[in-house]
């Protein structure tokens, strides 16, 4: 059996001579009925959990707060009983879904319908003010003739309101809405009330809390009345859900720049503007020089915090010339500058006068960017390579601008790095060649087309060969032979450089035991040692192994590295090259002279041989300054316990000058071209001073 539905409970607190006539009259008809003192309400209504309320004109104006609430905190409706229905009819007209007004005397029938009606027209109409409170949407109605509005309680809510806390028109609705947007409701809703025109729109409304939220205001009229009825709906939350898909989808999350997919939209808008314009804009690709050995050695936070620092400095040196650049930011990022991935970074610049324009922006990206960035109490130095491509002179579409930018970024690359390029028609040529470098340079281990040979190092003061370095030869089957320095820059970027150096150093060893066998003189050979060696690879176990397979004594070899690889600071780094050290292995510092050449290198590393660059080496004969330079190079790297070896010595005038200078040892194409192991066995017991 169900069990019994409890009637609803009706408050009497009518006047002391009705209220138990009343009740009698409301449980004869079916009603749950109790009185109650007009004062008791305010605390009974809750308590009881009251459907309905029958109360006195006086004691409604007198006593009570606009609305009472029941347990479930739904307004509980009225019925107000009066002697002159037309004084009391303002009071229902303030909340007509909640209030009724009756004559006193009354007919209880028809009291028995009007509480009727109020509970079956305040169940739905609380139902609605429940879904209004989810949905954070509130309706309202509008009689533009006196300005009187209803406003539902959800709508008092969304303005930042206490529910029916006054009684609302339409200029107290104007008075919420945004300064900025005031003027563009009151014309929708002049147009629907002139015309009967349906509106639609979002805006926003400035809380009494002094916060702003976004609304979605719709309206219409209700017919031939002249009313008007609307909705207004909170809408923040989805603007700001529909704002973070927006910027997971345009923005990359590290730096808060574009990402490449919004960026290539917004490239082929800016692209489609200056066509119809016809204005000048400029690509500019930058690539990092080295980052992949930054990230590697330091770790990924580093890194992150790299990539960080460069688009913060990328911003700043755009936006000093935002009389070119023209930055266009959104929610936080700029759209006209973007990180592709990985240490990859665009910057389109519309609107472009004259090219010195973008080479100024150029020149200033590469000074900002080539400044120190402290990461963990340590300074980095990266460099970048920055390729432009002009439209609609080199392209005329997005994808084949970015396409000329990328060439003219990997030509700077090229041409040493830290440097600007900008496209020609012959970069796209020397594009396809480095694709192909890298494709046939993959398969020329297993093919044997790898090959090496020895630069003899000759002792300065007698002209005896006291060493030699090795060098990597390539004679490809399709390209022929491919000089070193092309190959060499493909193999680091594709990290090729890894198996090649693993492999020349085994090569080496296997090499010099056979000098040892044949009885030559144990003078050492040197092998270059790429960075990325360091990084990505372990290099004492490769030295090590080595040396024990080929049975090599430590000393007969020495390890060449640049100065690029002490930048690093890296404790491994540091730490492999004492290790080494200790065991023998010697260490030379090559290409001394270029670059950051640093003296507080020379003292924290195990450096035993200075190589001094080319560079400084080719004037000697002929510049007085660059034999200052020299004799002072050669000095402290005596004074530091070092044998000093000058590069790059091609003529008897230099090699003349170096040996009044004190230099240890010689090395250049006066003495001989990196030659085979089997020719360079021939020049061990000559003397080039002979």
């Amino acid at each position: 059996m169900s069990p019994a539905v409890q009637p609803p409970l009706v408050l009497v607190a009518l006047a002391p001579g009705m209220r138990e006539h009343a009740c009698e009259e409301l449980i004869r008809r079916g009603f749950y009925a109790e009185t109650v003192l007009p004062e008791q309400l305010s605390d009974l209504t809750r308590e009881l959990g009251a459907s309905c309320i029958l109360i006195d004109f006086d004691a409604a104006i007198d006593t009570l707060p606009h609305r009472l609430f029941n347990r479930a905190k739904d307004p509980v409706p009225m019925l107000v009983f009066a002697s002159d229905v037309t004084v009391a009819a303002p009071i229902a007209q303030t909340d007509p879904q909640y209030v009724d007004v009756v004559a006193r005397p009354c007919d209880w029938d028809d009291v028995s319908l009007r509480v009727t009606r109020l509970l079956e027209t305040c169940a739905g109409w609380n139902a609605l003010q429940r879904a209004q409170r989810i949905a954070h949407m509130g309706s309202w109605k509008w009689d533009p003739e006196s300005d009187e509005m209803q406003w539902s309680d959800e709508t008092f809510r969304v303005l930042g309101l206490e529910p029916g806390s006054f009684i609302p028109c339409g200029q107290t609705l104007l008075s919420r809405v945004h300064d900025e947007d005031r003027a563009l409701l009151q014309e929708h809703l002049r147009l629907a009330v002139k015309s009967g025109k349906a509106f639609s729109l979002e805006h926003r409304v400035s809380l009494p809390d002094g916060n702003t939220v976004r609304v979605r205001h719709e309206g219409e009229s209700c017919g031939t009345d002249g009313f008007l009825v609307g909705t207004i709906q909170d809408i923040t939350t989805q603007v700001e859900s529909i704002q973070s898909i927006q910027q997971l989808a345009n923005v990359d999350s590290l730096t808060g720049l574009a990402n490449r997919r919004f960026f290539l939209e917004r490239l082929d808008q800016a692209i489609d503007d200056a066509r119809r314009t016809g204005q000048l804009g400029a690509l500019l690709y930058l690539d990092l020089d080295q980052f992949k050995r930054i990230n590697d050695s330091l770790g990924h936070r580093a890194g992150d915090v790299l990539l960080r620092t460069v688009a913060d400095r990328i911003i700043r040196q755009v936006r000093e010339h935002d009389d070119v650049g023209r930055l266009n930011q959104f929610e936080g990022g700029y759209h006209s500058i973007s990180r592709l991935g990985g240490d990859e970074f665009t910057v389109f610049l519309p609107n472009v006068t004259r090219r010195s324009d973008v080479e100024q922006i150029a020149k200033r990206l590469l000074h900002a960017l080539g400044r120190p960035i402290e990461i963990d109490h340590r300074e980095v130095l990266v460099t970048v390579s920055i390729g432009i491509a002009m439209f609609p002179s080199h392209a005329e579409d997005a994808e084949t601008l970015l396409q000329h930018a990328d060439s003219a970024m990997y030509f700077a690359k090229d041409r040493g790095r830290n440097n600007y390029q900008f496209y020609d028609d012959s970069m796209g040529t020397e594009a396809l060649r480095s694709l192909l470098l890298e494709s046939n340079l993959r398969r020329a281990l297993p093919e044997g087309a790898l090959s090496v040979a020895y630069q003899p190092r000759i002792r300065v003061r007698d002209g005896t060969v006291c060493g030699a370095e090795a060098l990597m030869r390539w004679n490809d089957r399709e390209l022929g032979r491919i000089a070193a320095s092309e190959f060499i820059p493909v193999a680091e970027e594709s990290g090729l450089i890894v198996p090649l150096g693993s492999w020349i150093f085994e090569t080496v060893c296997e090499e010099k035991r056979r000098l040892n066998n044949d009885g030559a003189p144990p003078i050492p050979l040197s092998v270059n040692v790429s960075p990325a060696q360091f990084v990505r690879d372990d290099v004492e176990a490769m030295v090590t192994h080595g040396l024990r397979h080929h049975g090599i004594e430590p000393s007969q070899i020495e390890i060449e590295i640049t100065e690029s690889l002490l930048m690093q600071q890296d404790q491994s780094v540091s730490m492999a090259l004492h290790t080494l050290r200790a065991i023998g292995v010697r260490i030379a510092l090559d290409d001394f002279g270029t670059g950051y050449s640093s003296l507080s290198y020379l003292t924290q590393f195990p450096i035993d041989t200075l190589k001094i660059d080319r560079c400084l080496v080719r004037d000697v004969h002929s510049d007085p300054n660059s034999q200052g330079i020299l004799r002072a190079l050669i000095e402290m790297g005596h004074s530091l316990g070092m044998v000093v070896v000058a590069e790059g010595v091609d003529c008897v005038e230099q090699y003349e000058i170096l040996k009044r200078l004190g230099c240890d040892e010689a090395q250049g194409f006066l003495f001989s071209q990196a030659v085979s192991i089997d020719d360079f066995r021939q020049l061990l017991h000559h003397s080039f001073d002979d």
